[in-house]
């Protein structure tokens, strides 16, 4: 059994702090300005993510459905396969916190979806 700190300092934009069997703590700070991630899915991983500040807008499925706008408190599970796009939204820093548990492609880019009918 182990104990690993990993001091916020040490935490880079956007990168695994820890990964263990399956299972990864990720911390994201993003500079807001209404960029978007495009079109992806994470294949057979399950998302479990915290917003800490800022907002982002989250799309899914034919048509661009708007999921929702989450914003600091939020908390929000992606389902594997789930196609979705994130846009940064609002003046704040972005800051999420995400665990991720599955295996295989991390991020698959895929095409706009259809429109809705």
């Amino acid at each position: 059994m182990t104990v690993l700190h990993v001091p916020s300092g040490d935490i880079e934009a956007d990168r695994t702090a820890i990964e263990v069997e399956g299972v990864a703590a990720t911390v994201s700070r993003i500079t807001p300005g209404g960029e978007s991630s495009g079109w992806h899915h994470h294949g057979d991983y399950h998302i479990i993510a915290y917003m800490l500040s800022g907002t982002i807008r989250v799309e899914s499925g034919a048509g661009g459905h708007v999921v929702s706008d989450l914003t600091t408190g939020d908390l929000v599970h992606i389902g594997p396969r789930t196609i979705h796009r994130e846009t940064f939204i609002g003046d704040t820093e972005i800051a999420v916190l995400s665990f991720w548990t599955g295996s295989g492609t991390d991020r698959v880019d895929v095409p706009d979806p259809e429109p809705a009918d």
